[in-house]
């Protein structure tokens, strides 16, 4: 009687050593399909609302006791960028477990982050980056800082509080939840698997970030890294922390550092 070899670990849900991809019941056409619509309606309903951040950011401005337009027009940015970031976590995380499973399973998001995996991840992320621009500071110093220098003003304005808000927490958690939470376990049960999975999920992660293509190809290795943290650990708690604190000291460093 001929045997049948058993099925790889990699494409058996049910196995133990199953991928990270196996824990979402969305295939991964639904879920592109999802993500494609959750990220046009987060920027539709961001800019419906433009009338009333463009009034909100005059407000604020004038709280700030500096009505400039310049100023009103980064609250204004900012309360935008807020909005859809909201959106898009409101619907990720209704769309989780439309097709079963619980929300917190379905999108890897561990109760708590253990300090040693956390200081693992952060070491990682160091060993990764520092060279990377250290290199690219030394072969073009001028072009080193030309991400960041649109955000100066920003950091150094009265809506830099709002500015953290939106860059160190609804950023990571917004593309954290879609890109390493929602759509990397659904691109992990397609035959690329999960190599396949990180690359296409950090493509389109990178794709939304306007940057030069120093900045967008650092963007893109910590995209992989951060996937590379999921297959590792298995808690989306670990990237969006990273996240946060690589948006959070790049915030900081504008707004303390002389320029």
């Amino acid at each position: 009687m001929k045997e049948h070899p058993a099925p790889e670990p990699d494409n058996d849900p049910q196995s133990s050593e199953a991928p990270f991809g196996a824990r979402t019941p969305w295939s991964v056409g639904a879920a592109l399909v999802f993500a494609f619509i959750t990220v046009v309606v987060a920027i539709g309903l961001a800019y419906m609302a433009q009338p009333l951040h463009a009034r909100l950011g005059q407000l604020l401005a004038g709280l700030a006791g500096d009505p400039r337009p310049e100023l009103a027009t980064m609250f204004n940015t900012m309360l935008t960028l807020i909005v859809m970031q909201v959106v898009l976590i409101a619907l990720v995380w209704w769309g989780a477990a439309r097709f079963g499973g619980s929300r917190l399973g379905v999108l890897s998001l561990e109760p708590r982050l253990p300090l040693a995996t956390f200081l693992i991840g952060l070491a990682g992320m160091v060993a990764l980056l520092a060279p990377y621009n250290l290199f690219f500071y030394l072969l073009r110093p001028d072009e080193f800082t030309a991400d960041l220098r649109p955000f100066w003003a920003l950091a150094r304005s009265p809506a830099v509080w709002l500015a953290a808000l939106a860059i160190a927490i609804g950023a990571p958690l917004a593309e954290e939840l879609l890109f390493r939470g929602f759509l990397l376990p659904a691109l992990s049960k397609t035959r690329l698997g999960f190599r396949g999975g990180a690359v296409i999920s950090a493509v389109g992660w990178t794709a939304l970030h306007f940057y030069s293509i120093v900045g967008m190809l650092e963007i893109f290795l910590i995209g992989l890294y951060f996937a590379w943290l999921m297959r590792r650990f298995g808690n989306l708690l670990l990237p969006i922390a990273l996240h946060a604190l690589y948006n959070g000291l790049q915030l900081a460093a504008l707004a303390l550092l002389p320029g």
